[in-house]
């Protein structure tokens, strides 16, 4: 069996999905992984993804909604209560 070098966490679809979405998906991942991201709301760099969509700033305890792999949120800022 060859064994697929650089894709790193994406290797654990194997032989689905094609070469592309693959390759999308590292790329997202990769992006973010481990790093923590600007709050919109206090500025410091202290946002961390709970799941998809929804974002968690330890620093001033807010939680908000955002987009998927990306904390950006639109001019109408929401909260969320979880």
């Amino acid at each position: 069996m060859a064994t697929k070098k650089g894709l790193g966490s994406v290797k654990r679809f194997e032989t689905r999905y094609g070469a592309t979405t693959k390759q999308r998906m590292f790329n997202v991942e990769s992006q973010y992984r481990g790093k923590r991201l600007e709050c919109p709301f206090c500025g410091k760099k202290n946002v961390k993804r709970v799941f998809s969509g929804v974002w968690n700033c330890s620093k001033c305890e807010t939680k908000f909604t955002g987009r998927a792999y990306n904390p950006s949120i639109s001019s109408k800022r929401t909260e969320v209560e979880l």
